[in-house]
């Protein structure tokens, strides 16, 4: 370590870091960090930044912050002195304003789950001062101003777009250009709402997390713009926006039963062999013999068409099959049948994505966090979770689940080290008799043998 160089620790005496001076053309100084602050860089030591050339080279995902008399800033940070802390207060780092060529640089510790709970040392976003002072410009504040209302959020409202910024949001344009996750929201009077999240005033909270939520109205529509309280919002980035319209009058009606249809097209054939997958095929057409002496080979689902069992009694039998196939065996349920259903357990998964609406699973998933999939449903995820606490064929059909999606096919250990992280953080908000006592992972993200070829340090280090 080079003398002189001053140190800022991360409290609870857990880690002690290095903060490295600037090259010797900047010049520290203890200057006020109140005022609107713009990202320019994103670096791992001080000395890293170079003044007009970014060198991090993806996108910068804190645009900007605002540090506020008395303590606060527009994320989740704290301030006191020239230390900001993480929205626990558990955890600090020093922050530095180095003055370059007349111009005012704020390098502020970015207090990561990389930080706070693997011990890494944070890297800094490099942020020049506005020179206008304001987070916005005044006719753009004065505008917002005008243009947000007071109105009551209670309701059902309807997604149309997930937006960085609340000024991205284009009526008519959808950004994200894929899927929305979350389809619809409802407010409901005494400050519930349809998911896991309470209101009060302006605010959406969630155990760990607030933030204010906005109902603008643009050429006579409400528009909601709802902060996401991610697992990355706890961590202390600014939570990005989905945008709501109002639910219609006329979609506000009690769900009806549905009349079940094939998840696929029923497709006919006309012969049969061992080992074959005829799900969603109509065998009607086959040779009942065949079919009988070949249908414990068979791939088959409740949609498969077979012939009529009336003309071949053995025919029966595929219903049967099923039924045998859903029970989890071990005299699983005889204890069921005692009560040992899970009732009161809460199991974490970590798997690839899930389909949320499945009736095997319906309503016992607690909460749902991607880590990065950016798909609603895969084979392996509905598959382990059905096993677990399915109606059917669960082994602990009365548990509740949390679930991280993370995307196996990737082959980086950094998603499910952040699933780790936000199965840690769940866990925190729970009373001790809701805590999550298994974690179940289909995967091996590190060690011999692992197909994972990318930050397995960081699968080693959440699990440590």
């Amino acid at each position: 370590m080079k003398a002189g160089i001053p140190y800022s620790c991360l409290t609870a005496g857990l880690y002690l870091f290095a903060a490295i001076c600037p090259a010797s053309s900047a010049a520290e100084n203890s200057g006020n960090p109140v005022g609107h602050w713009i990202s320019v860089d994103f670096v791992q030591y001080v000395e890293d930044f170079q003044p007009g050339k970014k060198t991090y080279q993806g996108d910068l995902y804190l645009k900007d912050v605002e540090f506020s008399p008395g303590g606060k800033t527009s994320i989740s940070n704290t301030w006191k002195d020239q230390s900001v802390f993480d929205q626990s207060g558990q955890f600090y780092a020093r922050f530095y304003i180095h003055t370059i060529d007349g111009v005012d640089y704020l390098f502020l510790p970015w207090l990561s789950g990389d930080v706070t709970l693997r011990g890494q040392e944070p890297w800094y976003y490099v942020l020049q001062r506005n020179p206008a002072g304001n987070l916005l410009p005044e006719e753009t504040a004065s505008r917002i101003r005008e243009e947000f209302r007071n109105i009551s959020p209670v309701g059902q409202w309807i997604s149309v777009d997930f937006v960085e910024r609340m000024e991205d949001f284009q009526p008519g344009k959808q950004r994200t250009g894929r899927k929305l996750h979350l389809q619809n929201f409802e407010f409901m009077p005494g400050g519930k709402t349809s998911l896991l999240f309470t209101w009060r005033d302006n605010w959406i909270m969630d155990r760990k997390a607030k933030a204010r939520f906005y109902i603008k109205t643009i050429d006579g529509i409400d528009y909601l713009f709802l902060p996401w309280l991610s697992g990355d919002t706890a961590r202390g980035q600014k939570p990005r926006f989905y945008v709501l319209t109002r639910a219609p009058l006329e979609t506000i009606v009690p769900e009806q039963p549905k009349t079940r249809t094939a998840f696929k097209e029923i497709v006919s054939i006309d012969s049969v062999a061992e080992y074959d997958d005829v799900r969603w095929k109509n065998l009607s057409r086959c040779n009942s013999t065949r079919i009988a002496k070949v249908l414990w080979t068979l791939n088959f689902n409740s949609d498969t068409v077979w012939p009529d069992p009336n003309e071949f009694p053995s025919l029966k039998q595929p219903d049967k099959i099923l039924k045998d196939a859903m029970n989890p065996g071990l005299r699983i349920r005889d204890l069921h049948a005692r009560g040992v259903t899970g009732k009161g357990v809460n199991v974490a998964i970590i798997d690839q994505p899930l389909y949320l609406n499945h009736p095997e699973y319906a309503g016992k998933i607690v909460s749902y966090f991607d880590t990065g999939c950016q798909s609603d449903s895969s084979m392996h995820g509905p598959g382990v979770t059905s096993l677990l606490v399915g109606a059917q064929c669960g082994a602990a059909p009365d548990a509740k689940v949390y679930y991280a999606a993370a995307p196996s096919w990737k082959k980086d250990a950094a998603f499910y080290a952040k699933a780790i992280d936000w199965i840690i953080e769940q866990n925190e908000q729970l009373p001790a008799h809701e805590k999550i006592r298994v974690v179940s992972v289909s995967a091996a993200p590190s060690g011999k043998g692992s197909p994972f070829d990318s930050n397995t340090g960081q699968w080693d280090q959440a699990c440590a």
